[in-house]
C-alpha cells in the first residue's frame, strides 16, 4: 500500500487509468484529490505506477503521509 502522487494536470478518469494499468486497485481519498492510497499484491508496484503516469509514491507512514492523510486516517489503515 503507498501513497501515490498525479499530476495536477490528470483527470480523476486518467489517475483510474494509471492505478488500473499498473494493476493496482484505490484503497482511500487523501486529503488532495491528486493523491490516492492505493495498493497491490504485484511485485514491481511503484514502478509501474510511475511508468504509466504517477509523479511519486511514498509509504502511509511518517510525515509525508500524516500530511497527506491526516493523523485520523493513517489510525484507519493500520
Amino acid at each position: 500500500m503507498v501513497i501515490t502522487v498525479f499530476s495536477p494536470h490528470k483527470t480523476a478518469g486518467e489517475i483510474t487509468g494509471v492505478v488500473h494499468a499498473a494493476g493496482g486497485a484505490f484503497v482511500r481519498a487523501t486529503r488532495y484529490d491528486k493523491a490516492w492510497v492505493v495498493a497491490s499484491d504485484r511485485a514491481g508496484f511503484v514502478g509501474r505506477l510511475k511508468k504509466t503516469g504517477a509523479v511519486a509514491s511514498f509509504a502511509p507512514i511518517g510525515p509525508i503521509g500524516s500530511l497527506l492523510i491526516g493523523s485520523q486516517g493513517l489510525s484507519r489503515l493500520r
